[in-house]
């Protein structure tokens, strides 16, 4: 199960803050290069018009046209519509920064004169492009980005606190056979078998570690006494069936790790002879060019 959603007051975001200040300062400083603080932005409206080597002429005129067009107070978006009729948002991009642009149209956007509709030409493409709106750059403070920070905080812990609550709900009524119809829709127990305690695999559920140890020292059948954490979600467990491996088995896999282990100690004694011969003959012949 994901997590579920919980409501949270103004006053415990602020109680959070008040009583895990050094913690979130913390998250603060950690994301502040990539999140928190903010490069200079324009809202940006374009229409591209690519073209080839055979068509470049013309597409050049049509672009020569068009701007014509809109100097005289036509709006761009018009032709945007018509041209590029799979255009996002009218063409608009909003809040772009330098680096997501090409080279010569965020000079323009981000230049003095960039309001001023103009045709940019690109390896592939002539742009009309005009800029909409200018953002400085800026730094989100301390003081409006805790509160995010704080609310994302309690949000993970009381919708953990509340899905280990229904983990709780459920497990009583799996081992009690209370489920109702719909829950068994909902909550369909899948079966995963011949798991190895050595590489526990078990498919949907990722790594788990905690879920994993349990598995591999569990000593009887039966209900594991809590849920765990998994890339699928919180998880619980029922053991049905417990095989351990006969005498011949262990036998068996011993003279294995045996014979793995001499071979792999033979291949290290190997790489080391070569490895001697090879500096011994380095300091012979260097030892030969000296005497020369």
């Amino acid at each position: 199960s994901s997590m579920v959603s919980v409501d949270i007051t103004a006053d415990e975001i602020t109680k959070e803050i008040e009583e895990n200040k050094t913690s979130i300062e913390e998250t603060y400083n950690q994301d502040l290069p990539f999140k928190y603080q903010k490069p200079e932005r324009v809202d940006l409206q374009r229409l591209i018009l690519p073209f080839t080597v055979e068509n470049k002429t013309d597409v050049s005129a049509e672009a020569t046209s068009l701007l014509d067009k809109v100097v005289l107070g036509e709006p761009l978006s018009t032709f945007i519509v018509e041209r590029n009729p799979s255009a996002v948002n009218e063409g608009k991009l909003l809040e772009a920064a330098r680096e997501q642009l090409d080279v010569a149209v965020a000079d323009h956007v981000f230049g003095d004169d960039g309001e001023t509709v103009k045709i940019i030409e690109t390896n592939n493409a002539f742009i009309i492009v005009q800029r909409l709106e200018r953002y400085d750059a800026e730094t989100v403070s301390f003081e409006i980005a805790s509160q995010d920070i704080a609310r994302s905080r309690l949000q993970d812990s009381l919708s953990q606190k509340a899905l280990q609550e229904k983990a709780a709900e459920i497990k009583d009524k799996w081992v009690n056979g209370n489920f109702t119809e719909e829950e068994l829709l909902m909550y369909t127990p899948q079966t995963a078998s011949a798991i190895s305690p050595i590489d526990p695999k078990i498919p949907g559920l990722g790594n788990s570690p905690e879920l994993f140890e349990a598995l591999s020292t569990v000593s009887e059948v039966g209900h594991l006494p809590i849920p765990y954490e998994t890339l699928g979600g919180l998880v619980l467990a029922n053991v049905t069936n417990i095989t351990k491996p006969s005498a011949d088995e262990l036998e068996q896999r011993s003279k294995l790790e045996i014979t793995r282990l001499r071979r792999q100690r033979e291949a290290t004694t190997w790489q080391a002879f070569e490895l001697t011969a090879k500096q011994q003959a380095t300091v012979e012949e260097t030892w030969k060019q000296w005497q020369q």
